[in-house]
């Protein structure tokens, strides 16, 4: 049914026609949903000197695409151009389309998005986004045309207040099931990411953590890459550049199955990482390639990349750990509410030397504790804090040291391993008879606290780092 319709570029002689659609769709549309008193004071008139308006002052690479059924008469249009607000990440934006209820569902609003799309990508936007009321039940013509739900909003309309959705789509003319391109992120992507990540990861970044990690420390969603090749999805980046840490440093989290496009999407995603990079206020950017990991080391040592750092994974199996007696000017307590901004600051200072330690805004590190199964523990000398640890049971019922630090005023007192038994300890009493935790170290003093007490390194990672001051992406 194609030949019936014809799609062309609107002009300045096309407003009178598209003002009448503009208003009967509206009438047509949204009675019980827009109040009546804003639909009763639509005039084809003043819509008319609105378009007029808006066309006058519009710049390329605003444009306006007109339908025409086989009489001739314009029955839809379609506009769009740079996008207007939020969100900032997606820079093109498709305005508006409306078509006559009556040409619905003929394929001739596939066409008006469609040339909209195209003519957004041929201005070399890289993203375009559409907004739609909630309640209008032909926005899921958005999600039929491949749109991902990316936010929502209000609106006001004649004094109501409604809830507008947003839909986004990459531009890349790559679609094909040979070319990569990238998906806006939404919320709702957010499982099958938890997932690739899972798996890509061997399972280091359970659902757990990963749910944590995107929702929790990343500054947005401009900050999570999703890339497809065709409908399958081939690599995820996330950029952390929330967090506090010695070296200043953003860390850039990828995830790229074995495949014939590894080095291809590698590649694309090192270079969106040090462009962003480039654009902050960080001083470096720190990739933790996994023994197993298929990044190749190569690829980042060809872009001035350097080993920075060593993650020791390290476990140990169960033996009952005693619980050795205090001196008497120290005491173990849970963390109540009253002690929680100076846990936060010692686990600052003590972490603020250790290579690749981030601690997160106030507020996330404080929902974080507050939300924590086995309460955070502190060791007290007097009104002061000594020393911090905090653990977790995994699901596969080993136990995981998440954090133990020691005040830097109380280093060199001999309180590391009354931290690390006690830890042991809560974990034990919670039926762990295994337990692992990570450190970070540039060489292997820093593990021997925890080899004493029977832990063994499992697996070593090693963190890369291209400072900012060299060149990057080249």
């Amino acid at each position: 049914m194609d030949f019936e319709f014809e799609i062309r570029e609107g002009t300045p002689t096309d407003v009178e026609a598209i003002a009448r659609v503009h208003v009967d769709v509206w009438r047509a549309t949204y009675p019980g949903i827009v109040p009546d008193a804003h639909l009763r004071s639509l005039s084809y008139e003043k819509r008319a000197e609105g378009w007029r308006k808006n066309l006058a002052r519009s710049q390329p690479p605003y444009h306006l695409f007109v339908a025409l059924d086989s009489s001739g008469q314009i029955v839809g249009f379609s506009d769009g151009g740079p996008n207007r607000g939020e969100p900032s990440y997606i820079d093109g934006e498709i305005y508006a389309i409306y078509l006559r209820p009556e040409y619905q569902g003929r394929g001739v609003g596939e066409r008006l998005l469609r040339a909209s799309l195209e003519r957004l990508a041929a201005d070399d936007f890289r993203d375009a986004m559409a907004w739609v009321l909630e309640a209008n039940p032909t926005r899921f013509f958005y999600q039929k045309m491949g749109g991902n739900l990316i936010g929502g909003k209000v609106a006001e309309i004649g004094g109501a207040k409604l809830k507008e959705l947003g839909y986004g789509w990459s531009l890349s003319t790559a679609h094909s099931a040979s070319t990569l391109w990238r998906v806006p992120y939404s919320p709702l992507a957010l499982p099958a990411i938890l997932e690739f990540l899972e798996t890509g990861s061997g399972g280091r970044i359970d659902r757990e953590r990963g749910t944590s990690l995107v929702t929790q420390v990343v500054s947005g969603a401009e900050a999570i890459q999703d890339l497809r090749i065709g409908k399958e999805r081939v690599g995820v980046g996330i950029i952390v550049d929330t967090c506090d840490n010695n070296a200043n440093s953003a860390d850039l989290i990828l995830c790229v199955p074995t495949g014939p496009h590894l080095t291809a999407v590698a590649e694309y995603l090192l270079a969106w990482g040090e462009a962003r990079l480039l654009k902050s206020s960080r001083s470096a950017l720190d990739i933790a390639i996994f023994d197993d990991s298929t990044i190749p080391a190569d690829l980042l040592l060809q872009r001035g990349y350097q080993i920075a750092y060593g993650l020791y994974e390290m476990s140990g199996e169960g033996r009952e750990p005693g619980r050795p007696k205090l001196p008497d000017s120290l005491r173990w307590s849970d963390l109540e509410e009253k002690w929680l901004s100076l846990y936060y600051e010692t686990v600052r200072l003590a972490f603020a030397d250790i290579p690749g330690a981030s601690v997160p805004e106030y507020h996330v590190f404080a929902s974080r504790c507050r939300a924590s199964p086995i309460p955070p523990r502190l060791l007290l000398k007097g009104d002061s804090v000594a020393g911090v640890l905090r653990v977790e049971l995994r699901p596969s019922g080993a136990g995981e040291i998440i954090l133990l630090g020691r005040h830097p005023a109380h280093r060199g007192e001999g309180l590391g391993p009354y931290l690390l038994k006690e830890a042991m300890r809560l974990l034990w009493e919670r039926g762990a008879r295994r337990f692992q935790l990570e450190v970070a170290a540039t060489n292997r003093k820093a593990i021997r606290l925890y080899e004493g007490e029977g832990f063994s390194s499992d697996r070593t990672t090693s963190v890369y780092r291209l400072p900012r001051k060299k060149e990057t992406g080249k």
